[in-house]
């Protein structure tokens, strides 16, 4: 605007337009980033969805290959949650998996990604990777962490953890296949009993 080439009415109808476009963007900004979280969220507990969670690994995956870097990519399978939900119902078992949920987050670090993949199988993309021995005492505080979760409510529940990790040191594996390796190692333990392979 040029200083003497508008007058007062037509300057507020311009700062009103201007006014109105901004709250315009900012609500569809807002609409975007809510339709985002809903889309790459499970709705029960809010964690990252499968394919939010192929997201981040692929680029990891990426940076991993440039960097000559290792990742760990791991399943947890939690016994228990079908159970419960098919003796308690399914508002005990809704309350369980968010709980469960909460006490594997609480032993991550900020860098990891817990996301829920179907109703009684989670996964955790680990990186950068800890030492070995990190690793191993992270899965068992986790395990120790589940276990320790006796009842909800009035209800007792008995969960059970089975973590499979699988880890990329190089190749040409891609994420879906390296998140599969590691369904299978949680998947050859025991089933109701807690423990981890392939660390």
């Amino acid at each position: 605007l040029l200083k003497g080439e508008i007058d007062g009415e037509r300057l507020l109808k311009l700062i009103r337009r201007a006014v109105q476009r901004n709250r315009q963007t900012v609500e569809l900004e807002q609409q975007l980033d809510g339709s985002f979280f809903q889309a790459s969220r499970d709705p029960l507990t809010l964690l990252p969805n499968r394919p939010l969670l192929l997201d981040r690994a692929r680029l990891q995956l990426a940076e991993a290959r440039q960097r000559d870097g290792e990742f760990g990519f791991a399943c947890l399978l939690l016994d228990g949650l079908g159970a419960a939900r098919s003796q308690y119902g399914a508002v005990v078992g809704d309350e369980l998996t968010r709980r469960l949920a909460e006490l594997m987050a609480e032993s991550l670090r900020g860098t990891d990604t817990l996301a829920r993949l179907d109703e009684e199988q989670f996964s955790l993309l680990v990186y950068p990777l800890p030492e070995p021995g990190v690793l191993i005492a992270t899965a068992q505080q986790v395990i120790q962490r589940v276990e320790a979760l006796q009842q909800i409510g009035h209800c007792a529940v008995q969960p059970r953890l089975r973590i499979g990790l699988a880890v990329f040191a190089g190749g040409t594996e891609s994420a879906e296949e390296l998140l599969e390796r590691a369904r299978a190692l949680a998947a050859s333990l025991p089933a109701g009993r807690s423990g981890f392979a392939g660390l």
